[in-house]
């Protein structure tokens, strides 16, 4: 399994624009709210986790990546 990460500069596209808009309470509106209502999945708590708290993790991906493992 490979994983391709790209880094993009805020708000350069519609889904950059959204994932600015999820980092913070006041900015998440009424459209936000809606997408993330629509995910039929939970989100993985050390996604979670790290989201309550983003800071610097270079081993997120590798986190996240044996949680996607172990789901399959």
């Amino acid at each position: 399994m490979y994983v391709h990460i790209q880094h993009l500069p805020r708000m350069l596209s519609r889904d950059t624009r959204m994932c600015d808009n999820i980092s913070r309470k006041s900015t998440t509106g009424i459209a936000e709210k809606k997408l993330l209502n629509s995910f039929k999945h939970k989100c993985p708590k050390v996604l979670e986790n790290w989201l309550k708290n983003p800071i610097e993790d270079w081993e997120l991906v590798q986190r996240m990546l044996d949680y996607v493992e172990n789901k399959m």
